[in-house]
């Protein structure tokens, strides 16, 4: 059972390889590195990686293995997804928690409004 969400998981990431922009993977890569106000050379350590391998995909543009773009994306503190194509899923699922809260704050604050003729 595991074995075939991680299989599916592989395949959803190879169908975004194909389509997406790798020098933008890059590009996304380099600027959260610097958001982070971090290096390359500890980006490598934390994720396992030789340093020189780091920077050779980065300048060759090559398409990382997943479990390295993974540890990327983890040390990054992004998903796999945002590096691959930009989304941000957890943004997503923070508006919809903060569509449900207002939702209920407003049905209380119903609830507890002066009716009309009452003071």
């Amino acid at each position: 059972m595991f074995l075939n969400r991680k299989k599916v998981a592989l395949n959803r990431f190879f169908q975004y390889i194909i389509c997406m922009d790798i020098v933008t993977f890059w590009k996304r890569v380099k600027t959260l590195i610097r958001q982070q106000k971090t290096t390359q050379i500890l980006t490598a350590q934390a994720c396992g990686l030789p340093l020189n391998t780091l920077r050779g995909w980065m300048s060759k543009g090559l398409i990382p293995p997943v479990d390295d773009a993974y540890s990327l994306a983890e040390y990054l503190g992004v998903s796999l997804e945002y590096l691959i194509s930009g989304r941000v899923k957890e943004r997503a699922e923070q508006i919809e928690k903060v569509r449900v809260l207002l939702a209920k704050s407003s049905e209380k604050l119903k609830r507890y409004a002066v009716k009309p003729g009452l003071t």
